[in-house]
């Protein structure tokens, strides 16, 4: 069950009492990362074992280990995972001779506080210790936005009822990292280095620090040990006197830069940053995050609730992705936690590059040329299991297959159909034509190989079909015409033919050149077009749905809402009852709704909403946005809003009960997507914007900035009216609820606007 541990508030996310059996939860809500480096809500003078995960992650940096391999999928033996680097949090304090340690003495007030406006955690408290010694101490630390490189940490210390010596203990700490060897450590005379490299990967990583005490003359000594740097700062302090002791740390890796090892880069730029010195680090990180805020903030008035919600999301997609390098991608938990192992899902294409897409695109383009970049993995994984073309693994991070599940890591083969939408839908809304010739027919040509080799065709039906297939509901295994997975597909090979088509027309010489690469015969088109034309596409008559699989329609019944509390989660029953029951663990018609919003109409929609709702569970974070979405789009103003406040709280509210192990990432981004594709009803249709917006009644204004064809657009609505300023670039055309609207550079037009949902 979920439950509000935060008070709304429109900037900041707080912890105003000490909870310490909430220690990982709150570990994951304040964490902060620039999407290279990623730290964990770790206090700095750390907590016990059994109640932390205390990690630090760098997203270039992971390894390759031992599978429990199954027998059906003999050549996933090794996964890749990411790896906890050296922690550079760590602060130990001795106040006159007690260790202080929030588990021990009495913690007389607390306040830790995300502060959303700069991605900047803070942490006031007043402890004391068994002697009665009573001290306040504020925590500050920021992971740059600005250099991505840089981090800071700082606290300050103020003796309330007491004088005497105060100590500190700064370090570079690798005692608890078991998945890197230790490569060397170094001393400074106020910090030090420590170097780690991974096992099979052979990545380095250097990760410097140097720190100073202010307010009083220090005794400042360095030591080390094979796994530990530490600064050591002691002063005798006077009642009341102010104390501050910062640290600045840089991390490098052999990833950044394979020429000027890292060892030699961290120590440059810890001295650079030192100098520079923790509060001018402090305002560029500000700025950059300022930056963020300006080009894709969401402004809600009237909801506190829902406008924390959705920015504690945003927050956090730029916090776990820097998209500064496109060999890395985005995990499933971003940098946030150890769940999945650091891996790379399909919602990288479905649910986080859109996100990116309409407010920073230079990140969507790095997400798609990630799957260019590892596309050798997936023609391994096609070759192995017998098919053409290319065949995107289900979970990654080097770009083969890393899952030996049979029923996911082979059977959940949509995703390659995902890697075509991500390609057209980049293309469309960035107008970027020559990654189209340089990537992205590559692409397209290679997941319809796969496509038109993985078919089979029914005699009976007279129709192409894909058997024994996992779609994205993944309680259904192994089944026969996945609807999502068939529909993919066919708009995957149709796409490929037109993306050739206009290559050959408008850019011949690259076309030549890529057609010899790979050695495209002109009748590999044609068996493209017959197979999408005649794929077979389940759909019953009688109900006007489309089938989510050829059994769906045939299995036990079920309103989730009905099963006995007492049955709920299903994990309570067995795999049998499972597959043979309607339950559905997320979005999968509705899905493809979403992803494919042209090809059905309004009509369409809710017969398909008001049927495979009441089955669905949502024991997947990616489900209750996709059912906002649709539920607004089709008239179901509380639902939409309910399947919202779910989406944009669920890590805030630990409404999955499961947020101790990171955040989740593609429901972050699938928060914005509510608000945009739902409530504003935005629709992207082949490099056409339109809008149909649903305000939730409870909102007196919503405002947003988004980005499209290389324009930049602010959107405002209100019950009366949508508003869209075109904030910069040539002058184009959008359509309002139906209407075709005129946009100038500069100028802001008011459209009266009157909701056409459901009818």
């Amino acid at each position: 069950m979920s439950k509000q541990y935060f008070m709304p508030e429109e900037w900041a996310v707080t912890e105003d009492h000490f909870q310490p059996h909430l220690n990982r939860f709150m570990e994951t809500i304040f964490f902060t990362g620039n999407g290279y480096i990623g730290l964990r809500g770790v206090p700095e003078e750390g907590a016990p074992a059994a109640l932390s995960t205390p990690h630090n992650y760098l997203a270039p940096i992971y390894d390759i280990i031992e599978a429990k391999s199954s027998e059906h999928v003999r050549n996933v033996t090794h996964v890749s995972t990411n790896v906890a680097c050296a922690n550079w949090f760590g602060m130990a304090i001795e106040l006159a001779g007690e260790s202080f340690d929030l588990y021990t003495g009495k913690v007389l007030s607390y306040r830790r506080t995300l502060d959303m406006h700069t991605a900047t955690v803070t942490r006031e408290l007043v402890w004391e210790d068994a002697q009665g010694h009573q001290t306040a101490l504020t925590f500050t630390r920021f992971v740059s936005m600005h250099d991505l490189h840089y981090a800071g940490l700082a606290v300050d210390i103020r003796p309330l009822n007491w004088a005497g010596t105060v100590a500190v203990a700064t370090t570079i700490d690798a005692t608890e990292v078991n998945e890197q060897q230790i490569t060397g450590t170094e001393e400074l005379p106020d910090g030090g280095l420590l170097c780690t490299r991974t096992f099979v990967t052979g990545f380095d990583t250097a990760t410097a620090m140097r720190s100073c005490l202010m307010g009083a003359e220090a005794v400042v000594t360095t030591t080390s040990s094979e796994k530990l740097v530490t600064t050591h700062f002691s002063v005798t302090a006077l009642q009341g006197q102010q104390l501050r002791v910062e640290k600045i740390v840089a991390v490098c890796t052999s990833r950044d830069n394979a020429e000027v090892p890292a060892r030699e880069r961290a120590l440059a730029m810890v001295n650079s940053g030192f100098a520079t010195g923790f509060a001018a680090l402090h305002q560029s990180h500000a700025a950059a995050v300022a930056q963020i805020w300006q080009d894709g903030d969401v402004a809600i008035s009237g909801d506190p609730n829902a406008q924390q919600g959705i920015r504690f999301c945003i927050l956090n997609m730029h916090q776990s992705y820097a998209g500064t390098d496109p060999h890395v991608n985005m995990a499933a938990k971003g940098l946030t936690g150890p769940g999945y192992g650091g891996l790379y899902w399909w919602d990288s294409e479905i649910y986080m590059m859109p996100f990116f897409l309409f407010t920073a695109p230079e990140k969507a383009r790095q997400l798609v040329l990630y799957r260019f970049l590892t596309l050798e993995g997936a023609r391994n994984k096609a070759h192995f299991l017998g098919f053409e073309g290319a065949m995107f693994p289900w979970v990654t991070i080097d770009g083969e297959e890393r899952s030996a599940d049979w029923e996911y890591g082979l059977l959940e083969q949509h995703v390659t159909a995902g890697v075509a939408q991500a390609v057209q839908m980049y293309v469309e809304v960035s107008g970027d034509d020559e990654f189209m010739w340089k990537y992205g027919v590559e692409l397209l040509i290679e997941t319809s190989r796969f496509w038109a080799s993985r078919v089979t065709y029914s005699e009976r039906k007279g129709k192409y079909v894909i058997n024994f297939i996992t779609g994205p509901d993944e309680y259904s295994v192994a089944v026969d015409n996945n609807c999502y997975t068939n529909y993919m597909a066919r708009m995957n090979m149709e796409y490929a033919i037109e993306a050739v088509r206009r290559m050959q027309i408008e850019c011949p010489a690259e076309w030549a050149v890529l057609a010899d690469k790979l050695q495209l015969r002109p009748e590999e088109l044609v068996r493209w077009d017959k197979v999408a034309t005649d794929m077979y596409i389940p759909y019953d008559e009688a109900l006007g749905v489309l089938e989510q699989d050829d059994n769906f329609l045939d299995r036990d019944p079920i309103v989730w809402r009905d099963v006995p509390p007492e049955q709920k989660p299903t994990s309570k029953w067995n795999w049998d009852r499972l597959m043979r029951s309607q339950a559905i663990k997320q979005a999968d018609v509705l899905l493809l709704q979403f992803v494919k919003h042209e090809m059905f109409d309004v009509a369409s929609k809710r017969r398909n909403y008001l049927y495979y709702e009441p089955k669905t569970t949502h024991e997947s974070s990616l489900s209750p946005c996709i059912h906002a979405i649709i539920a607004a789009e089709i008239g179901l103003e509380q639902d939409a809003f309910n399947y919202y406040l779910r989406s944009s709280r669920l890590d805030l509210d630990d409404v999955n009960g499961n947020t101790d192990e990171g955040l989740h990432t593609a429901n972050t981004a699938g928060s914005w997507l509510c608000i945009v594709s739902g409530f504003v009803g935005m629709r992207q249709t082949r490099g056409r914007l339109s809008f149909t917006p649903h305000l939730p009644a409870k909102w007196q204004k919503l405002a947003f900035s988004m980005t499209f064809l290389g324009r930049r657009l602010n959107i405002s609505v209100t019950a009366e009216k949508l508003s869209i300023t075109l904030l910069s670039g040539a002058p184009m055309e959008v359509t309002v609820s139906g209407e075709p609207v005129a946009l100038q550079p500069g100028e802001t037009s008011d459209i009266m606007t009157v909701s056409s949902a459901g009818k």
